[in-house]
């Protein structure tokens, strides 16, 4: 619409004429024709008119040029953008999306506009979110925080940038939605429903994801605990059976040994007749075979029992062990 007015003073309107250019068509050359469904005018021609000024555009950008002459021949004219758009925004969600994975109490969810016509002034005005929680306890309040401190709406669509930064989430599942509006009010599609788990008793991080263990795995590490716990009964039961095995053997190696020295036939005490320096010879020599025989009985008694002293602390090594483990 418009008004054409030569003021107080003039002599009057004598023609308004108008013209409406196409300068970028959406899908087809700025100076191709129009298709059959659309019909602006030629290019600058002016036509007649009056208000309101009725066209029928194809999607892109217009020039709208209006020019009025009085009766005295002067001329007035003005140029006017118009800008047709019909196609609605798109919006996705750019946060990567992993199975098994959970958020901490703060999440940061990000997403990507994109207008059409490509080319087009119009652009994306806004756009909303939506976030839902399942099995969410209906009589209790939420402490849940938009990035500006607000009460998060859950379940109806509010107005967010992105990235969209919610704090303060309890534990349990989400699903978040956004959906865009350009300039023309076009409405886009909602995106696809973006699923994620909140741990709340994670600590929070910049982006830092942390594996969800679901009921199968929880299981399967109890019977991996559980098969590890046999096996290391079963092996500190035979480190026990060798341990001990070993205290047998070596006790019985010390019998013999033992035995050995005690069936050595005693010094004879026989004084050959015929010499008394033999005799002290032989009486010498016997002394010092008792005290070698004596001196190494000793040593294999120490010896047998710095070994059992050995073999007992690694037997209580080993039960302390299993101990531990089965804990």
């Amino acid at each position: 619409t418009f008004t054409i007015n030569d003021g107080l003073r003039g002599v009057g309107v004598a023609n308004v004429t108008c013209s409406m250019a196409t300068r970028v068509s959406s899908g087809r050359a700025p100076n191709a024709p129009p298709s059959k469904d659309f019909a602006p005018p030629p290019e600058l021609e002016q036509l007649n008119c009056s208000s309101p000024a009725r066209y029928l555009l194809p999607e892109g950008l217009h020039r709208f040029n209006l020019k009025a002459v009085n009766l005295a021949g002067l001329v007035s004219q003005a140029e006017y953008i118009v800008v047709v758009d019909m196609s609605a925004p798109t919006t996705r969600v750019t946060t990567p999306m992993f199975q098994g994975q959970a958020f901490p109490s703060q999440v940061t969810l990000e997403y990507a506009t994109r207008d059409f016509p490509e080319g087009s002034a119009s652009g994306v005005n806004r756009s909303e979110c939506i976030l839902t929680r399942s099995q969410a306890p209906s009589n209790v309040a939420s402490r849940a925080r938009t990035q500006d401190g607000s009460p998060i709406p859950f379940g109806s669509w509010a107005a967010c940038a992105t990235p969209a930064v919610y704090t303060l989430l309890d534990s349990g599942m989400y699903t978040f939605k956004v959906r865009s509006f350009d300039s023309a009010g076009n409405v886009g599609s909602e995106t696809s429903d973006y699923v994620f788990t909140v741990d709340e008793t994670l600590p929070i991080t910049n982006g830092t994801l942390w594996t969800v263990k679901s009921e199968e795995d929880s299981a399967r590490s109890s019977v991996d605990k559980m098969v590890i716990g046999i096996v290391a009964g079963v092996g500190a039961l035979l480190l026990v059976a060798v341990v001990l095995g070993v205290v047998l053997i070596r006790r019985k190696m010390l019998a013999d040994d033992m035995g050995g020295l005690a069936s050595l036939p005693p010094p004879s005490p026989h004084v050959p007749d015929d010499a008394m320096g033999r005799y002290l010879q032989a009486s010498v020599q016997e002394a010092e075979m008792r005290s070698h025989w004596e001196e190494e009985r000793l040593r294999l008694a120490i010896a047998a029992s710095i070994e059992e002293e050995n073999l007992q602390r690694a037997l209580r090594m080993s039960l302390a062990d299993t101990r531990s483990n089965g804990a």
